[in-house]
């Protein structure tokens, strides 16, 4: 049997299509997997936070540090899925696939994020608590934490 090669390139981008879908699927719902819920009768008072101001170097004459990344169209994507799938929070752990750092910027090996429609914050713990605020750009908030 003959078969066209436009019937077949025309299978081929259909097939392709789909498993670009299929792929898009699959890194939202791993990332959607590793969702928690926050319980507060877990929490422990002996974990503390602190929060620092990032949001200088963020004026339009503000010099820029070399290192930091510009999230916001990543953060445009992930919030467009998350209303997709009715999710109103995502926390996004550090892993070997790099969710973190593609969402995110920060390169450390400590950190997750918490990202909801209107903000974005990550956590990591002092030694890497200066690299992520020069990492981070103005769409984030950034909080250390630690053991007392």
């Amino acid at each position: 049997a003959v078969v066209s090669t436009q019937s077949t390139w025309g299978v081929y981008r259909k097939v392709i299509k789909m498993l670009n879908q299929f792929w898009s699927f699959l890194l939202l719902f791993t990332i959607v997997k590793c969702c928690v819920i926050f319980d507060e009768s877990a929490y422990n008072s002996i974990h503390s936070r602190n929060t620092r101001d990032i949001n200088t170097n963020c004026g339009p004459n503000d010099t820029i540090p070399p290192n930091r990344v510009n999230t916001t169209e990543q953060l445009r994507l992930v919030r467009n899925e998350m209303v997709l799938a009715n999710i109103t929070v995502l926390i996004v752990p550090l892993d070997e696939v790099g969710r973190l750092l593609w969402v995110s910027g920060f390169s450390g090996s400590n950190g997750q994020a918490a990202i909801t429609r209107e903000e974005a914050r990550l956590w990591t713990d002092g030694r890497y608590f200066i690299q992520a605020v020069d990492q981070l750009d103005c769409n984030w908030e950034m909080t250390e934490t630690w053991h007392r």
